[in-house]
Formats: structure tokens, sequence, C-alpha cells
């Protein structure tokens, strides 16, 4: 096992180094950055998924912004130059670098491609699930679920839109899945999204796919476990109060979707969170006077 300390040329990203292994290809990083820490643009050399344990920051790649609050999953390609801004609680972040000729057959994930962006909530539960296997579990067994986790993030459809993307989608789809993100707890007919689009529903089912990776069904309840993982977290409601909330049929029907998109139940869910509130406090106090370039 490496030196955690040992300087790594992953780019000029700056924080304090809590703990870093490499295995097989894949390098698992903690961090803890200062509150309201500023960095220069830089850009990082591999692939990478940062893991916003708690606080928050906001990454800053040329027009686009994305706002990293706790549990969400940046997915960011290498090369990608951004500059980096951190909320007044700094942020804890935990990071999974893929280094070149990961996997059996060497090539690089699915998500080296297109922009960078946030990961579907939907993966929050696996993600959390390995980072507590990074603190808690043997080193033996981390790097097999290492590349469980890359690779189902590989095969993940991203967001319709990406920073970074040469082409963008016709207006008529743009406006079809803002509606349906902002009313994914009602029923929806394909029939009627391709009528208010001014399409065929076929054509609108076929783009929609293409830039999705989706169905509008699939889309929809992926949506709904998106909502469900934040409400969950934050502690809004019950299984039984957000089944009603989002449109689910009951609390049975709630459980199966969200245990098909993210592998675990609702509760179990619930229960991984509770850690949240110390990880939070120890991002707000941890000494940040010692800085490593990496």
């Amino acid at each position: 096992m490496p030196d955690a300390l040992a300087p790594r040329p992953t780019g000029v990203t700056q924080g304090a180094l809590l703990r870093s292994l490499e295995l097989g290809g894949i390098r698992l990083t903690e961090t803890v950055h200062a509150p309201n820490a500023a960095l220069a643009r830089h850009a990082h050399a591999h692939p990478a998924v940062t893991f916003v344990v708690a606080g928050a920051f906001t990454e800053t790649f040329g027009r686009y912004e994305l706002t990293c609050e706790p549990l969400a999953i940046l997915v960011k390609p290498p090369d990608a130059d951004h500059t980096n801004r951190y909320g007044p609680c700094g942020a804890r972040s935990f990071i999974i670098e893929v280094l070149p000729g990961v996997g059996e057959t060497g090539r690089a994930p699915g998500f080296t491609a297109g922009g960078p962006r946030l990961a579907p909530a939907a993966l929050v539960p696996r993600v959390l699930r390995f980072y507590a296997a990074f603190n808690r579990a043997p080193l033996d067994t981390l790097l097999p679920e290492a590349e469980e986790l890359v690779a189902r993030l590989d095969s993940t459809p991203g967001p319709l839109l990406r920073a970074g993307d040469a082409a963008r989608p016709a207006a008529w789809l743009h406006h079809a899945i803002e509606h349906l993100r902002a009313t994914c707890d009602q029923a929806h007919s394909l029939t009627r999204l391709a009528e208010c689009a001014g399409v065929h529903p076929v054509y609108f089912a076929r783009v929609f796919r293409r830039w999705t990776g989706m169905s509008v069904g699939e889309y929809l309840r992926r949506c709904r476990v998106d909502r469900a993982v934040s409400a969950l977290a934050k502690n809004e409601a019950g299984a039984a109060a957000l089944a009603q909330r989002l449109g689910f049929s009951d609390q049975s029907h709630f459980t199966r979707a969200f245990r098909r998109e993210t592998g675990t139940t609702p509760a179990a869910f619930r229960r991984s969170t509770t850690a949240l509130p110390r990880q939070m406090s120890a991002a707000r106090d941890a000494p940040v006077g010692r800085f490593r370039t990496y």
C-alpha cells in the first residue's frame, strides 16, 4: 500500500489528505477542504467520481456550474478545466479515481466521455455503502466492490444535458424533460407528451431514449427515486408518506422501485445516513493547516 501522504500526480487540487489507497488501478482518497476556500483553474489527469460526504462546493467549467451538496456524486472526465469554491463549512469528499488500464479489457470507463455531470441520486446508497466499506472493511474486499461501483457508474445513463457537450437536444425535448423532472410525481402519457411537443409519439420515444438512455417510464421512476433519496436523507418523511407523495401506488410498490434503482430499501438507506451529521461536524472542525497538492 502506498504512503497515504505521498504526492500524487493527479492534478492540482489542494486539501487536507485524510486517507488514500490504490487498489488494482482504482485510487480511493478522502479529503477535507477549508471553509470558503477557492481553487484556481486546474484539471485532473484521470477520470474521477467525487462523493460529497459533508459540506458543499461549486465547480465551474467555463460557462457551466455544478453545485455539489451533501450526497452529491460528481462524475468528471480527465482534463476538464475547472475552478472550485467551497462553502462556509468547507467540504469532506470521497474520491474514486480510475487509473489507466483499469478492467480486464484495459479500456477506459464510459463515464470518461462527455462533460462533467452529477450522477443520479439513485446511486447514492451504493456509493454510501462503499464509502462505509472504505472506512471499515478489510482491504482485500475493497477492490471487487470498487470495480463493481465503477461498472455501475459506467452503465448508468447520465442526465439529458452535460456541460461540454457539443450537441444540444431540440427545444421541444428539453422542455419535455424539464416538465417531467418537475412533475415526476404525477402520471404521464407518452401520447400527451408527444402532442404537447408537436411530434409523433414513436419519434418522441426514440429521441427521448437516445438522449437519456431510458424510456419515459424508466426516467420517471428514476426521478421519483432521486427525490426519495433526498427526502430520506433529510428525514423529511417516512416510506408510506413518500410513496403517496411521489405517486407510487402503495408503499410496497415504492420499496420495490427504490430497491431496484438503489440496491437497498428505504429503511436501510435512512439508517445509513445517520452518521452524516457527525461527518458534517468533522468536516467543519477538521484541521486545515496541513495541505498537500496532489
